[in-house]
């Protein structure tokens, strides 16, 4: 009897021994969780466009399913796909590995972010987790859209002439204005920038000196280089007088001879004719020329003479009874004296004497 419950009551220790022992070895056992077996560690984004970070996630033991996350990211930037719920594909081994593709974009007006450190995370009945790497390009501003330049000149409408010192401005449909002065020969310039710009459609240029003003309006393009606008302004200009005066009106020469010219030549003597001849040589000649040109006169009116007197001689000769009527009566007949022989009238007289005889 004794023996038996010795043999009971050892076997029931090995039973109470085992129970105790399982007891004791389930708090050992992990729980089971999906962990990351691979991922990306970096990613670089331009602002406005995305990357993508290959995640691979295995199941522990029989898990059917995890949550997958990125904790961290730099700002401006989002889990725009990947991220949530990664199902484990069952098989006659139990569920298999999930490769996941997580998506990041970056907003458009995403600061610059370099090497930013973010976090994955996967989360079942435990989590896992592996750190990412995230560096963010800013964007590029953007190109400022302008008229590259616009240039005229400031002139004065009656003459043409520059305008020195000039104001200009230019108002563009910008709301942008710009003021300069024309330079020494009227010119002036605007021209556009990045940061200063002059915006493309309407533009209007002034300018204004001593009191006149004028306006000028044109459309322009972008980058388009405006050049030649003229700019009139009604400046008044002193008259100066000229230095050189004007010439008189004169009498018109008429060549009909006047009364008293044909009364002053007729009663000049051959003498006062042969004087004012001389005299009028030797003041345009001044000698030499002058002085052959009235002996010329001399001998022709020498030869002249003595042709008259041979002339009359000849003719005496011929007619000898004419000889009487040719004398002198007395005093007092009172006839009319007779022209002497030989007298001399001037040039036009030799034709005369030779009529009369």
């Amino acid at each position: 009897m004794s023996t038996h419950r010795r043999a009971w009551k050892q076997r029931a220790g090995v039973v109470v021994a085992l129970v105790a022992g399982a007891l004791l070895a389930l708090p050992a056992t992990p729980a089971s969780a999906a962990k990351i077996t691979s991922a990306g560690d970096s990613v670089t984004l331009d602002a406005g466009r995305s990357g993508t970070v290959r995640v691979e996630v295995s199941p522990d033991g029989n898990e059917e399913s995890a949550q997958i996350s990125v904790n961290g990211l730099p700002q401006g930037v989002s889990c725009s796909g990947g991220c949530g719920t990664v199902e484990f594909d069952g098989g006659l081994g139990g569920p298999r590995p999930a490769t996941v593709t997580l998506t990041l974009t970056a907003a458009g007006n995403a600061p610059a972010a370099n090497n930013s450190q973010a976090t994955i995370r996967v989360e079942g009945n435990s989590s896992d987790s592996k750190n990412l790497r995230v560096t963010v390009k800013a964007a590029a501003p953007p190109e400022v859209q302008t008229v590259r330049s616009v240039s005229g000149k400031v002139v004065i409408q009656a003459n043409g002439k520059p305008v020195k010192g000039a104001y200009v401005a230019l108002q563009d449909t910008g709301g942008h204005r710009y003021e300069t002065t024309s330079d020494s020969n009227g010119n002036w310039r605007f021209t556009g920038t990045s940061s200063k710009p002059i915006t493309p459609g309407r533009i209007d240029v002034g300018a204004s000196f001593d009191g006149a003003q004028k306006v000028n309006s044109f459309n322009a393009n972008a980058n388009q280089e405006i050049t030649g606008q003229r700019i009139n302004l009604a400046v008044k200009v002193e008259v100066t007088p000229s230095a050189t005066p004007s010439a008189s009106e004169s009498a018109e020469p008429t060549e009909e001879p006047t009364d008293e010219a044909s009364d002053e030549a007729t009663d000049e003597s051959p003498e006062a004719t042969e004087g004012a001849v001389a005299n009028a040589s030797n003041e345009d000649s001044g000698g030499g020329m002058g002085q052959y040109v009235i002996i010329l006169i001399g001998g022709l009116l020498v030869a002249a003479g003595v042709g008259t007197i041979v002339l009359l001689w000849m003719k005496r000769k011929d007619n000898p009874d004419d000889a009487d009527d040719d004398d002198p009566v007395g005093a007092g007949s009172g006839g009319a004296v007779p022209a002497a022989r030989g007298a001399f009238r001037g040039a036009d007289d030799q034709t005369r004497v030779v009529n009369r005889v």
